[in-house]
This record gives structure tokens, sequence and C-alpha cells, in this order.
């Protein structure tokens, strides 16, 4: 069974991102629309701030493109399954490279997304769900089904996990 990337999450991450790119070179690397020599001190703060809110938009979303799956596949037929990614190599695991897993809530500002945390044997964690997932049942079932342990609801800080993931990451998402 493949379950596929939520497509509206994909598209409108790189849309942004296309915009807010455009938006940083507009303000950073073009000339100005402010003469700084006139400028009030105040409005140069604002442009700075504008774009520093900028970057830190542009690095979330570089950072959950690279990070979260866009897709997984289930094989019934050997008990496995492959988390795919967008810039780094298909990963292949077994039930056996599991420790447990949990459901998460990811809460947002507009909305909420559910999921599961899947961990590792060798301490990695990855998430699985319907912020970059068109769905995530089908996982957790066979997960279920797998006997694999499920250690109830996680609450997840996403901003831990980036850093975690960060910390752990080398090359690629290699067991």
């Amino acid at each position: 069974m493949k379950i596929t990337r939520n497509k509206f999450q994909f598209y409108s991450k790189i849309i942004i991102l296309l915009l807010v790119a455009t938006l940083v070179y507009a303000f950073a690397y073009s000339r100005p629309p402010i003469k700084f020599d006139d400028a009030p001190v105040a409005e140069i703060i604002f442009l700075a701030l504008l774009i520093m809110l900028l970057v830190f938009m542009l690095a979330i979303m570089i950072l959950q493109l690279i990070i979260f799956p866009i897709g997984v596949e289930i094989d019934e037929e050997d008990k496995s399954f492959t988390i795919k990614f967008l810039f780094s190599k298909p990963l292949r695991l077994s039930p056996n490279d599991l420790t447990d897993f949990n459901s998460i809530v990811l809460k947002t500002k507009s909305d909420s997304y559910n999921g599961i945390l899947i961990r590792v044997t060798n301490g990695k964690e990855f998430l699985i769900g319907n912020f970059s997932l068109k769905e995530f049942e089908p996982m957790q079932l066979f997960l279920e089904e797998q006997n694999v342990t499920f250690s109830g609801p996680y609450k997840l800080n996403i901003v831990s996990y980036f850093y975690k993931y960060l910390n752990i990451k080398t090359n690629s998402h290699s067991v």
C-alpha cells in the first residue's frame, strides 16, 4: 500500500518558500525602496526585523521539506515499509527495527494534525502524519498488526524534534 504526500501541504510549502525567497531577495539584494540617508531609525529597524522574519520562515519551510516524509510504502508480503523523503534516499524498515511508536497531535495556529512518532532502535525518530502525508492510519494499523509496542499519546514539541533531528542527522536517513 502506498501512502502519498499531502499535496495541499507540500505545494503550499513550495509556493510559500518561493514567495518568501523572492521577498528576501527583493529586500536584501535589490535596491531597497528606502534611502538610508533620509530614513528614520524605526523604518530601518522594521526592515531589518522583516528580513529576519522572512529568513526564519524560509528556514522552517526548508526544514519541513527535508525532515518530514513525502511518502510511505507498506509491503504486506515481507512485513516491511519504506519511508520516502524529498532530498534523501528512501529508508526501508521492518517492525524488528522499531522500539515503539506513539500517537501525536501537531498543533499550529490554524489547525491540528494527527500522526504517529516511530522510534527506531538506533535512536532516530520519524514523524508519520497528515501534516505531510495524505493519511497515516494505514501505517498505524500495520504497526499494530505487527505487534510493535504502542506507548500511548506523546506531547510533541516540534522545535525540539527539529533540534534532535539536526543533531542526529549525518548524511542521510540510514539505519
